[in-house]
């Protein structure tokens, strides 16, 4: 069977078409039913298919993208660099960082890899405290990015080149220097009291308020609970003099969090947050921390897992809380359906949905809940932070995707899952999945690529692993690191060895070259020029570039046709030519105990099949696999002029010269057609 007769499967009716109205289709003219199923988004299985199912997303962040040099940045210390919250802002350090204008005049290059949606990280105004995720006012842009018109011209560039545009929706908390919060701490009576969690100190058996200062010293109080923030690794409640109150933060003290109890709050974020952005043509939204918006309001004490301090992980308490689903549907009914055309054609939202089980996510992506659209899960993400540097077992990263995957197939269709591997809080793939040893560098970038690629669900790509950039190099230390969790915990008491212990410096300098959020941040390499095209400030980036841009940048590999750059785009076509099997088919795992061999098949819904095979090692690994189950490519032979009996490979990360009959090369990666 020849490769153009294969791909006309994806576009046969074989099967009755399923209504999810009441339509009568049985009385339309064959043109008329082909109208429908086109306006109704009807797939060749008869299914409902909304627009996001079948998209590539490539994901910006900006102020690492592109500087346009049209925006202005202060120079000299901020009054913030003196808050003990983070030994330096944002604003305080010298160079450049990316912005909206960045975002236009590369434009070219992300429509190039056949992206349909670009998911522009938070651009909103903020206090540059944690890189736009500390926003002070959500319908406006921060000045450091641009302008709200250079926003709207973004957004209309997008759309006339045929692509979608979505943005993070930030809801679970704001900065401590919005407006709503400002007035909240005021007073226990003031309009927006209740809009943020508030808390009295904890009480003893008496009814009385514990203190845990000395006698003698300015009076401290006991936190309502032994919750533990995340980032900051102390306690998530920091005490308002002016309220006589503890506010809830699950991160920095300088992130309060929102009280989703009060209806009138509600009502503010739908009307700035969301609708705001929505008439404004943006298509839906990445839903940051989008399982902590409802919380234990009891505050009760989280149960003692470590003893490295006295404040505990509380991720029970404010992960999944018992109105969260509640909220997400009011949401969607409230200020997000009014923009939609039906679910056939609704507003995209991806949520963030971090320590849920399986049982819990199709709560939230089941289609008739009308929740989220899909989800990222970061069980793959979390295999090697715990034991950071020592790599993890391939057994473990497949049981991770077959958990993802079946939520595709365990419900028909019903739920949705992504497709990734890297993104802002993450590392870079290279390091952490395959290899970056220069031999086998470019292979194992078009492994990752034919992984993610040939799995179901909506696909992601995150900026510069396109081109395969690297972690930080080695030799990076606090200096050059720009993420308030890695400059916390590279301060933090137990390293910072004021008798001058290096090793125990070195450790935590390792851990964030490791497993820190700075790896995916370091500026995008656009060409071989000074700052890697990056910027023109004299200063240089706002972030140390990576010291290979030299040699691994868009410009090199724009030009070379076998470049991870090139290979993307020709493996995205293929996912498209390929929906219904690569973005639509079942996966199942042949060999879930092979610790170096992933094999896997994907299946459509009327029986095509395709084997994809992945050497996870430098090693030559021989596989078998039945011939009778694979096709054969129908070819001529010029010489003999006999049918060729090779099996059918679709796509390969080594040429059809150097592939090996039964054997897969170092870092191989093969797809055949069944």
């Amino acid at each position: 069977m020849s490769t153009n007769e294969y791909n006309s499967y994806a576009m046969a009716d074989k099967t009755p078409v399923q209504h999810t109205r009441e339509d009568n289709t049985s009385v339309m003219t064959p043109a008329e039913l082909e109208a429908y199923k086109k306006e109704h988004r009807i797939g060749p299985d008869g299914k409902a298919r909304p627009w996001w199912k079948d998209v590539v997303c490539y994901q910006v962040w900006p102020r690492s993208f592109r500087d346009s040099g049209t925006t202005a940045q202060e120079q000299a210390p901020s009054e913030e660099a003196q808050d003990d919250e983070q030994e330096r802002t944002d604003r305080d350090l010298k160079g450049r960082h990316g912005d909206i204008r960045g975002v236009i005049e590369k434009l070219d290059h992300i429509q190039s890899l056949g992206v349909d949606v670009l998911w522009l990280c938070p651009v909103y105004a903020n206090s540059h405290k944690d890189a736009g995720y500390d926003i002070t006012d959500y319908s406006a842009i921060d000045s450091d990015f641009g302008t709200m018109a250079d926003m709207d011209e973004l957004i209309v560039r997008t759309k006339k080149r045929g692509m979608r545009i979505i943005i993070d929706l930030v809801v679970s908390h704001t900065s401590d220097k919005h407006a709503w919060f400002e007035e909240s701490r005021k007073s226990k009576t003031n309009p927006k009291a209740d809009w943020y969690i508030w808390a009295d100190p904890k009480r003893d058996a008496k009814g009385d308020f514990i203190v845990r200062s000395k006698p003698g010293e300015p009076i401290r109080y006991m936190e309502p609970s032994n919750w533990r923030a995340a980032l900051i690794h102390d306690t998530a409640w920091t005490w308002c003099e002016e309220r006589q109150q503890f506010y809830l933060h699950c991160f920095l003290k300088c992130q309060p969090d929102l009280n989703w109890e009060t209806e009138a709050c509600r009502k503010a974020i739908y009307a700035t947050a969301i609708e705001f952005w929505l008439k404004k043509g943006i298509d839906g939204f990445r839903v940051d921390t989008s399982n902590r918006m409802s919380k234990d309001m009891t505050f009760t004490d989280a149960e003692v897992t470590t003893d490295f301090s006295e404040f505990q992980d509380f991720s029970k308490h404010c992960l999944n809380g018992p109105r969260i689903h509640e909220y997400i549907q009011e949401m969607g009914r409230v200020a997000m359906d009014p923009y939609g055309n039906g679910m056939h054609d609704d507003v995209f939202l991806v949520g963030e949905l971090p320590g849920t089980k399986p049982e819990e996510l199709l709560l939230y992506m089941m289609a008739g809940r009308r929740q989220y659209s899909c989800s990222f899960d970061f069980d793959m993400c979390e295999l090697d932070v715990l034991n950071p540097g020592q790599g993890f077992l391939l057994p473990e990263m497949k049981d991770c995707i077959t958990k993802t995957q079946s939520l595709i197939s365990s419900t028909d269709g019903e739920a949705w899952t992504t497709s990734f591997a890297e993104n802002h809080d993450q590392v870079r793939s290279i390091r952490r999945w395959v290899t970056d040893h220069p031999d086998y560098w470019s292979r194992a970038c078009k492994l990752m690529c034919i992984l993610e690629c040939t799995l179901s669900g909506t696909l992601f790509v995150f900026q510069g692993q396109e081109i395969g950039m690297h972690n930080m190099p080695s030799h990076f230390g606090p200096a050059d690191f720009r993420d308030i969790d890695a400059q916390k915990w590279c301060a933090r008491p137990k390293y910072a060895t004021p008798d001058g212990d290096p090793y125990m410096a070195q450790l935590a300098i390792d851990g964030v070259l490791n497993v820190g959020r700075d790896n995916t941040r370091t500026p995008m390499q656009w060409d071989d020029s000074v700052n890697a095209g990056f910027t023109a400030h004299p200063d240089g980036p706002w972030m140390p570039l990576n010291d290979n841009y030299r040699e691994i940048n868009v410009a090199k590999q724009d030009n070379d046709k076998d470049s991870p750059l090139n290979f993307w785009r020709k493996m995205i076509k293929y996912r498209a030519r390929h929906r219904e099997l690569f973005i639509h088919g079942t996966f199942k795992c042949l060999d879930r105990d092979n610790e170096r061999l992933f094999t896997f098949v994907k299946e459509t819904w009327n029986g095509y099949k395709a084997l994809v095979l992945l050497n996870f090692s430098a090693e030559r690994l021989p596989f078998t696999f039945p011939k009778e189950a694979l096709r054969e490519t129908g070819e001529v032979d010029k010489w003999s002029r006999k049918v060729t009996r090779k099996p059918l490979v679709l796509i390969g990360n080594y040429s059809p010269f150097e592939q090996e009959a039964g054997a897969l090369q170092g870092w191989e990666a093969r797809v055949y057609l069944m």
